[in-house]
């Protein structure tokens, strides 16, 4: 909505699409959809007559901006996933949005530094010199490459961090370690890092919110740090 400010609730158009799951960054939105239900098709005769519903594979679409500091806003405008991956989490910081897919693969799309330029890559894509640190967004989700994370279950994001959660109770975390927001030593954090310290825990879920953390073990125990 062009409304600087919305004071109540108010429907977003999504051009007949159906909101699956929804993520919201400072200045952007992120919206995973599908095309509503096709219609039953009319019965025919045979053994395997019965023809049910089907729903379009998700498309992942963004509006507004990821920095207003070096782009422009942009109009909802689908962006490309690979043939084949269905999303079950979007979750946004305030200049970055992190996207997981039903096989635990994580994907990034944003701003890597944010105005405030982070000492770690937003993105969680690796190194990158610093005339892309302070340029435009990527406005097209890339996969992160963690091999020695493996599959994800859960991620939460901050303003400018990122906390993953695997599959086998890890946690991983990158972006800006102001604060000691990240759990651990490393002063630039441009990949996901194994937060150490919680190795002998098997976490289930994470909370981040600014420079603080917290996580819950699957023994029903909290840890957090910031």
């Amino acid at each position: 909505h062009e409304a600087s400010r919305i004071g109540e609730p108010r429907l977003v158009e999504l051009a007949g699409k159906r909101a699956l799951l929804v993520g919201c960054g400072l200045h952007f939105l992120a919206v995973y959809t599908t095309e509503p239900p096709e219609a039953p098709r009319p019965p025919s005769k045979g053994l395997f007559s019965k023809q049910l519903a089907r729903s379009s594979p998700g498309i992942l679409y963004t509006c507004g901006t990821f920095n207003a500091s070096t782009d422009d806003a942009h109009p909802w405008s689908a962006r490309a996933l690979p043939a084949g991956i269905e999303l079950k989490q979007v979750a946004c910081g305030c200049f970055h949005a992190v996207m997981l897919s039903v096989s635990g693969e994580v994907w990034s799309m944003g701003h890597p530094a944010g105005p405030d330029t982070s000492n770690g890559n937003l993105l969680g894509t690796g190194h990158l010199p610093d005339y892309l640190m302070d340029g435009p967004s990527q406005l097209q989700p890339a996969r992160i490459d963690a091999r020695q994370m493996g599959p994800v279950s859960e991620l939460s994001c901050s303003s400018y961090s990122t906390t993953a959660v695997t599959i086998d109770g890890r946690v991983f975390t990158w972006g800006d370690s102001d604060g000691g927001a990240l759990g651990h030593s490393s002063a630039r954090t441009d990949v996901p890092t194994w937060v150490t310290g919680l190795r002998h825990q098997r976490v289930a879920h994470s909370s981040i919110a600014w420079t603080n953390n917290a996580v819950a073990t699957a023994d029903g125990l909290v840890y957090m740090w910031g």
